[in-house]
């Protein structure tokens, strides 16, 4: 079982470390005590400020003297000069947070440093503690500089280890309790076996015998570890299991962003009891009102009964195909006939009620993941009334759905949307691909016009329809030449080494910087330049598509070391062990400023999910007992250990490679979880048989309780494809309206502009 690495965080990292309860609330501080910390938050309320600690002499002992942050999985550690300080935000299944609270005394060290004799915890307003002593709160008063002080103080720390359990209990609608408990460890012990529960059914290492290959992966590995385990810390909720989209302000459930994360957090971990509480709690919540705009939707946000929201045209279809996934992953056709109605309620309702003649599914300006607005009002971004990826989406749709009426039995579903399916694939081809750059137009305007601004979004039409049960030719949206032509297009404007641009950089909208210009809000840069990490996913599985690993890995190695502290000083603002919402697209001053939310699902679950389903190839497809292997490993994964569940087996997938010949020998094992669980499966190879050629597809079988060996080599490019290149000399920046221009987008968007 592997666990993630400890992370040393140093004070001048300029990095911050945030965990969850996997309830409802969040942990988080920065390294540097002067930048902005928001402690322990659980709704609007904010729990925990901060902590010091009053020594012999009466002073205070406060964050600025801590040299190092510690973070390991569910615990952080604050390093004092002369002590160790451990919060734990527990994993206890309850409404309301428990803290595990450590003080070590380094008992060997000999440095000059003051003894603390009390710990302070300081309680937001809405917390009822203890009455401290009133020259204690006095001199916590000077120290901070305030009178709103919440003061609770444990007297009588030691030169030995202590321990404290510390709770927050309901006492009003707007207050809580803080107060120490008596817990034995067992609170403690629960959380680490929650953990280890949760590594126990995966596990992923890559070697090569290059010392300077070898790094790297070992980077890769480890951020990767980090990746799942901050991913599975979102999934939140007591009776209603959800994906919290990002932190700090993104703590509700959102539809788009919980299916887009819901592969690479809970299916690729192994995590499908979660995973099926969170596609049925959205199910809950689908829109059954034919009266209704909404009518079918599954919701873009829901917060209970009386606040769910539809915003949105593609949140449903990812649901759809997120089910699809974990029918895939489980072989639960019990839950997928459960879930038949909410899928057939909602594709029924998009295809009479919102297509067009040409089978296209329509929307606003604002409905797809591009979605901000002026002020809630003009979109920054308009891609109505028919964006590509929208009908990606919608193809892949109906023929999921096409598929699962198949196996419900029903007959009619299976035709109608089989032949919707078709018609959008035709007239696909006809309104939106071109024989040029950028090839395939962004969306198409209610005047038929197309919009041929290049954006990241063309990748979903390769993408998007790239799943399990899905493999055929005939099943992609766009053909095999296509593809390549449109992801070297990206590739070649849009991609950086370290991100993929949200718009080309050539545009007269773009906007080089999200939040660190005052040329303009940062609303106009959301979705016009700025770099979105979980856009690398899609990449990432394009790239792997058409071969171009070697020339990808790149770019996930980048996104790697943004969760490392090794590599802090080439990022501004990073969260260790976990992927941010957004970066600049240009460096400023040699560091690339991140932005948005610290932490961002969706980010780190494109990051686990191509690990294993792009760069590895593994697709589970248990609802025709079958596994597909399909691996684009890049060059200096020269042997490996991957485990992965898939339905109630566990499996590991073991290779090396044969020097100087390339060739790469692998062995699959099962191991069921439950006797007697799982019959035979088919393991579907696909791997070049000489070196150079293509890829073909060989069928092995797999008993439950045993293995099965193949051998090939590995498909890849011998030229590596080519990253945009941003503007990088202030010359070329001054061309940028953007930043030469103050609001230049507001002004035109408003019709101000001269």
């Amino acid at each position: 079982m592997n666990f993630p690495c400890a992370l040393s965080i140093s004070a001048d990292s300029g990095m911050c470390v945030s965990f969850t309860d996997r309830i409802s609330t969040f942990m988080h501080f920065h390294s540097d005590a002067e930048k902005q910390s928001y402690g322990i938050v659980r709704g609007d309320a904010i729990l925990l400020k901060d902590f010091c600690f009053i020594d012999s002499a009466g002073k205070i002992i406060t964050r600025a003297l801590c040299t190092k942050m510690t973070a390991r999985c569910g615990s952080l550690e604050f390093v004092f000069p002369s002590f160790s300080f451990f919060i734990s935000l527990l994993f206890t299944g309850r409404e309301y947070p428990v803290l595990c609270i450590r003080y070590v005394p380094d008992n060997c060290s000999s440095a000059v440093f003051p003894v603390p004799l009390k710990l302070v915890l300081l309680a937001g307003s809405s917390i009822v503690c203890e009455e401290a002593e009133k020259d204690e709160k006095e001199i916590l008063k000077k120290e901070f500089l305030s009178d709103a002080i919440h003061p609770f103080i444990f007297s009588g720390l030691t030169h030995t280890s202590q321990i404290f359990y510390v709770s927050f209990l309901k006492k009003s609608k707007a207050e809580l309790i803080l107060q120490k408990e008596n817990y034995t460890s067992g609170l403690m012990h629960n959380h680490r076996y929650q953990i280890e529960q949760f590594f126990a059914d995966f596990s992923f290492s890559v070697s090569s015998l290059d010392a300077q290959e070898n790094n790297k992966n070992n980077v890769f590995c480890k951020a990767l570890l980090w990746a799942q385990f901050s991913g599975w810390m979102m999934v939140t909720g007591i009776h209603e299991r959800g994906i919290w989209a990002g932190l700090p302000w993104f703590r509700d459930n959102w539809g788009r962003d919980t299916f887009i994360a819901l592969p690479g957090i809970l299916l690729v971990s192994g995590q499908f009891e979660e995973a099926r509480n969170v596609i049925e709690s959205f199910a809950e919540y689908q829109n059954i009102d034919e009266e209704s705009e909404s009518y079918g939707k599954i919701p873009n946000r829901y917060r209970s009964d009386a606040d769910v929201i539809f915003n949105t045209a593609d949140g449903t279809l990812w649901f759809i195909r997120e089910l699809w996934e974990y029918i895939q992953y489980t072989a639960d056709i019990d839950f997928l006939k459960k879930m038949f109605p909410v899928v057939q309620r909602a594709l029924e309702a998009d295809r009479t009620l919102r297509c067009d003649t040409a089978g296209f599914l329509t929307h606003g300006d604002a409905d797809t993941w591009m979605d901000a607005r002026i002020e809630n009002n003009e979109p920054w971004s308009p891609r109505g009334n028919r964006a590509c990826d929208i009908q990606a989406l919608w193809y892949t749709a109906l023929t999921l759905g096409s598929c699962m009426a198949s196996f419900c039995g029903n007959l009619n579903d299976e035709k109608r949307w089989n032949d919707a399916a078709q018609k959008v694939k035709v007239n696909f081809s006809r309104f939106f691909v071109y024989s040029k750059p950028p090839f395939i137009a962004d969306c198409l305007h209610p005047d038929g016009l197309p919009d041929m601004s290049l954006r990241p979004n063309q990748l979903f039409c390769t993408t998007v329809p790239n799943l399990s049960g899905l493999h055929d030719e005939a099943d992609h949206l766009i053909d095999e030449s296509m593809r390549k032509q449109s992801i070297h297009t990206v590739f070649e404007n849009l991609v950086f080494p370290y991100g993929i641009t949200s718009l080309d950089q050539n545009h007269e909208n773009f906007h080089p910087y999200h939040d660190s210009c005052p040329m303009y809000h940062k609303d106009a840069s959301y979705h016009n330049g700025t770099i979105w990490l979980w856009n690398s996913g899609p990449a990432v599985e394009a790239a792997c598509m058409i071969n171009e690993q070697d020339s990808v890995y790149e770019l996930s190695l980048s996104h790697a070391k943004l969760m490392l502290p090794s590599y802090s000083k080439q990022y501004t603002g990073a969260c260790a062990g976990s992927l941010s919402e957004n970066m600049d697209a240009y460096r400023n001053k040699g560091a690339i400023h991140l932005s948005g939310t610290f932490s961002q699902s969706w980010s780190l679950s494109e990051f686990s999910r191509t690990a294993y389903t792009s760069y590895a190839g593994i697709h589970p497809c248990l609802i025709s007992r079958r596994i597909i292997i399909s691996p684009s490993f890049p060059s200096s994964w020269k042997s490996g250990r991957i485990n992965f569940r898939a339905g109630e087996l566990l499996l590991t997938l073991v290779w090396k490679t044969e020097e100087p010949a390339e060739k790469v020998f692998f062995t699959l094992s099962s191991r069921p979880v439950k006797k007697g669980s799982f019959g035979h499966l088919q393991i579907s190879v696909c791997l070049a048989q000489e070196k150079g050629s293509r890829a073909y597809k060989k069928d092995y079988t797999l008993l439950p309780e045993g293995s099965c060996s193949f051998s090939g080599f590995i498909v890849k490019k011998a030229e590596k494809i080519s990253f945009a290149v941003p503007a990088a000399d202030d010359r070329n920046k001054k061309l940028i309206a953007a930043i030469s221009e103050e609001n230049y987008l507001y002004n035109k968007i408003k019709g101000m502009k001269l």
